[in-house]
C-alpha cells in the first residue's frame, strides 16, 4: 500500500502495535480498538498494520472503512434500482461478505446497527481494527474485542527477540517480525495459564468489577499469545499485565481501591492552624484520603438531572449518527435514505400504478437519536487555604466522583486554581487514569483566584455544550474563601465579593449543572461555600474525611 508509514518504523505507538501483533499470533484476538487523543498516530498505525498484514499473508482480504458507515453497505441488502427494473428481488453483497479483516476509522461515528453488524462479523471469525478519539464520546467496544491505548511504552524484549538494530533495513526488519510471528504460532499450543495465575486473574476481575465470563477466556488467549510472541517457556507476570490492560481494564466498571498507607507512629502529625494563622506560601502535595459524600443529596441531584436530560447524558437528533427513531421528508437535505418509508410514500401517491416511480418529493430520510454522554468538569481549589487536611479530602472526593464517571464511560476535565490564575490541567478526555494521576499530583499553595476559575470553567463548559452537545456537570471543590481579583491581583473582601456576585449571575444564565463541595471540616464550616452554591444556583454537598 503506497502512502502509508511502515508498521515496524512507527514510534510512540508501541503498546498498540504490540496488541496488533499479538492478534496475528492468535487470529481470535484480532479485534482491537486503538484509542488515543487527536494526533496521536492512530490512523497511521492502522494503515501501517493493514499494509503489514498484506505483506505477511497475501491471501487475507482486507477492507478499509471510514465512519459513518451505512449498515446496508456492511451487510448488503436489496439493490432497489435493479429490483425495480427487473421486477424481481436482486440482492447486493456487503463489505463484510468478502472481507477477512476490516479496518474502521472513527469508531465513535458508527451507529448501533453498524456496531452490531461488526460484532456479528467478529463472532464469525473476522478480524476488526478500529480507531477512536478519546476526546469524543463513543460507544463501548465490542464484547469479543481487546483494546490498546496510544503512547504506552513497549517492552524492550520485542525488538531484542527479533534481533533488530538501527542498521537493519525496513525489509529485513519486517522479515524478522514475520519470523517471530510464525514461531509464536507454533509455540502457543504448548503454553497454558496455571491454577495460581487463574486465581490471581479472578481476583483482578472482581476488583475491577468485570462482568461475564467471556472476558476471562479472551484474557487467557491474550496471555498465551503474548508469552508465545516473546518466546517464553512459561507464562510470566508481564504476560498477565499485558492481557489485563488490554482485556480487563476496558471492561472495568469500577476503579480498584488504592492500597492503604500506614502512618508511622513516630511521624509527627500536622498541627491544626488557628483561624488567624497565615496561609502557607509554599506548594505542598498531599495524598488523597477516603471521604464520604452526602450520598442522598448526590443521588437526588443526579436523578433530577437525569429526568431533564436523559438517563445517561445528553441526546439530540441527527441525520447520520445514532439510533434511527423516526423518518422525515428530505426537502433537499442530505442524509441516510429511509428506503421503506420512501417506497411507501411513493406507492400511496394518488394515481400511482406499478411499476412504482420515485420522485424527489417522495424521498424520506432517517432521523437518528445520538447519545453524546456527559462531561464531568472538576474545578479544584488548590490555594493555601486548602491546607493538608482539606486538600486531602478534596482529592479523595474527586477520585470518588471519578469512579462514577469511569463507570458511566463519561469524559472528564480538570481545572485547578491557585496563586494568581487558574489552569486547565486536563482537557476533556475519557482517560480516567490520566485524570486520577493529575488529581493525586496536584499541589496546594498560594492565593485563591476563584473569579477567574469560574470564568474559565464557564467558557469551557459552554464551548463543550456547543461543539459536542454533551451535558456538562461542574464539580467545584472549595472552601468559598477568595482573595484574588479576576485580573490576578489581590483584592479586598468587598471587591472580590462584587466580582464573584457578577460572575454568579453570568453562571446562572448559562444554566450549568453545578455541585459545590465544601472542603472545610464539619466543625469549622463558616457558610462561605454554601453562600457560593446559592449564588451559583448549585447543589451544596458536604464531604467528611475518613481514615483509610
Amino acid at each position: 500500500m503506497s502512502g502509508c508509514y511502515p508498521l515496524v518504523a512507527l514510534a510512540g505507538v508501541e503498546h498498540a502495535r504490540l496488541a496488533l501483533l499479538v492478534g496475528l499470533v492468535d487470529p481470535r484476538l484480532l479485534s482491537v480498538l486503538i484509542g488515543g487523543e487527536l494526533g496521536s498516530g492512530k490512523s497511521a498505525l492502522a494503515m501501517g498494520f493493514l499494509d503489514f498484514v498484506r505483506r505477511f499473508d497475501a491471501d487475507v482480504t482486507v477492507r478499509k472503512l471510514q465512519a459513518p458507515v451505512d449498515v446496508e453497505a456492511l451487510t448488503g441488502g436489496v439493490d432497489f434500482a435493479r429490483t425495480l427494473a427487473t421486477r424481481s428481488v436482486v440482492r447486493q453483497r456487503g463489505v463484510l461478505d468478502d472481507a477477512d479483516l476490516v479496518v474502521v476509522e472513527h469508531w465513535q461515528l458508527l451507529s448501533p446497527s453498524a456496531i452490531q453488524a461488526l460484532q456479528a462479523f467478529v463472532e464469525r471469525g473476522g478480524g476488526l481494527i478500529a480507531t477512536a478519539n478519546e476526546e469524543s464520546p463513543h460507544p463501548d467496544w465490542i464484547a469479543s474485542g481487546v483494546r490498546a491505548e496510544m503512547g504506552a511504552a513497549e517492552p524492550s524484549w520485542l525488538w531484542d527477540r527479533i534481533a533488530w538494530d538501527r542498521g537493519v533495513s525496513r525489509g529485513d526488519r519486517e522479515q524478522d517480525v514475520f519470523g517471530a510471528l510464525l514461531s509464536a504460532r507454533s509455540r502457543i499450543d504448548g503454553l497454558d495459564v496455571g491454577e495460581a495465575e487463574r486465581r490471581d486473574l479472578e481476583t483482578v476481575a472482581l476488583d475491577l468489577g468485570v462482568r461475564g465470563h467471556r472476558a476471562g477466556s479472551l484474557l487467557v488467549r491474550a496471555v498465551r499469545a503474548h508469552a508465545a510472541l516473546r518466546r517464553a517457556r512459561a507464562v510470566g507476570t508481564e504476560d498477565l499485565e499485558f492481557a489485563i490492560r488490554c482485556v480487563y481494564v476496558p471492561r472495568a466498571t469500577r476503579l480498584p481501591a488504592p492500597p492503604a498507607e500506614s502512618q508511622s507512629s513516630s511521624e509527627p502529625r500536622p498541627r491544626p492552624r488557628s483561624h488567624g494563622s497565615p496561609e502557607p506560601r509554599e506548594s505542598t502535595v498531599v495524598s488523597p484520603s477516603s471521604v464520604h459524600l452526602d450520598e442522598p443529596r448526590v443521588r437526588a441531584a443526579k436523578a433530577a438531572a437525569a429526568r431533564s436530560r436523559g438517563r445517561h447524558g445528553s441526546t439530540h437528533s441527527s441525520l447520520d449518527r445514532g439510533r434511527c427513531v423516526s423518518t422525515r421528508r428530505a426537502a433537499g437535505q442530505r442524509g441516510h435514505v429511509a428506503i421503506a418509508a420512501t417506497l411507501r410514500r411513493a406507492a400511496l401517491r394518488p394515481g400511482q400504478r406499478p411499476p412504482v416511480s420515485i420522485r424527489p418529493d417522495d424521498v424520506m430520510l432517517r432521523v437518528h437519536r445520538l447519545h453524546t454522554g456527559s462531561l464531568h468538569l472538576f474545578v479544584v481549589d488548590a490555594s493555601g487555604s486548602m491546607a493538608a487536611g482539606a486538600m486531602r479530602s478534596a482529592k479523595g472526593a474527586a477520585i470518588q466522583v471519578l469512579r462514577r464517571a469511569y463507570t458511566g464511560r463519561d469524559a472528564v476535565a480538570i481545572v485547578g486554581f491557585r496563586g494568581t490564575k487558574p489552569e486547565l490541567l486536563v482537557p476533556p478526555t475519557r482517560s480516567v487514569a490520566r485524570a486520577r494521576d493529575c488529581i493525586e499530583r496536584l499541589p496546594a499553595g498560594g492565593g485563591t483566584p476563584l473569579v477567574s476559575a469560574l470564568d474559565l470553567a464557564a467558557k469551557l463548559a459552554d464551548r463543550e455544550r456547543r461543539s459536542t452537545r454533551r451535558e456538562v456537570r461542574v464539580w467545584l471543590w472549595t472552601d468559598g474563601r477568595a482573595n484574588v481579583l479576576g485580573d490576578g491581583t489581590p483584592g479586598s473582601a468587598e471587591s472580590v465579593a462584587a466580582e464573584i456576585s457578577e460572575m454568579c449571575r453570568v453562571w446562572r444564565r448559562l444554566g450549568i449543572v453545578t455541585y459545590v463541595l465544601d472542603t472545610r471540616p464539619a466543625h469549622d464550616k463558616r457558610g462561605d461555600a454554601r453562600q457560593l452554591a446559592d449564588a451559583l444556583g448549585a447543589e451544596y454537598l458536604g464531604i467528611t474525611a475518613r481514615v483509610l
